[in-house]
């Protein structure tokens, strides 16, 4: 399903607006493939891309908050997003990790270059998300804020808007487009990029 291709208006636009996100089902890593491996120009790390029957497999989530803004360690326009996930979604990424973990035994050798069992993949595996005790679960995400490839930001009444210049203490509707998966010499987990933000509220203070 091609979520970009599904646009809003902009504001001012004399047409309807258009739905942003539609209905997505569960995710199921089961059925996803692994495509040809694109390495990075230093040499450390390799992705493997996914997809889902030659599909973007992507996610839409509803009521996620991000408690500070997107940062990174070098200057550029891609940066990390902590985002904090609504409860439903919390056996859903469990599941993800497990299945993950299945998936890359399953491509072991073609992924680290020799034959892993279930547990072995397990050691490798830097999961995306994050849960400590009562606290929601976290998924980790990367924005890019410009260029080609830069999210699409929309506003309560799904009218596209210009990025926000801060994302700490929103709360957002969001699509995240699981890109593959990043093997270094280590580790190994899923590249996550979000695709779209629908502003809904600014939640109150988290601390």
């Amino acid at each position: 399903m091609a979520i970009r291709s599904s646009s809003p208006t902009y504001r001012g636009s004399t047409a309807p607006p258009r739905k942003m996100m539609p209905a997505l089902p569960e995710p199921q890593p089961k059925t996803w493939t692994i495509g040809s491996p694109v390495q990075a120009a230093d040499g450390t790390i390799t992705t493997f891309p996914l997809s889902n029957a030659g599909v973007d497999i992507t996610i839409a989530m509803h009521g996620c908050l991000a408690p500070f803004d997107a940062s990174s360690y070098v200057e550029g326009p891609r940066k990390n997003l902590l985002l904090r996930l609504p409860a439903v979604w919390e056996a859903s990424w469990e599941k993800i990790d497990v299945d993950i973990v299945a998936l890359a035994a399953k491509h072991s050798t073609a992924m680290f270059g020799h034959a892993c069992n279930e547990q072995a993949v397990l050691e490798k595996y830097k999961p995306c998300t994050d849960k400590k005790g009562d606290y929601p679960r976290q998924l980790k995400s990367k924005l890019v804020i410009e260029g080609f490839y830069a999210a699409r930001f929309w506003d309560s009444e799904r009218r596209r808007v210009d990025p926000t210049t801060s994302t700490a203490n929103c709360r957002y509707n969001v699509v995240v487009k699981i890109r593959g998966l990043w093997v270094g010499p280590e580790n190994f987990g899923l590249v996550v990029d979000l695709t779209d933000l629908q502003s809904t509220d600014v939640a109150e203070c988290p601390f």
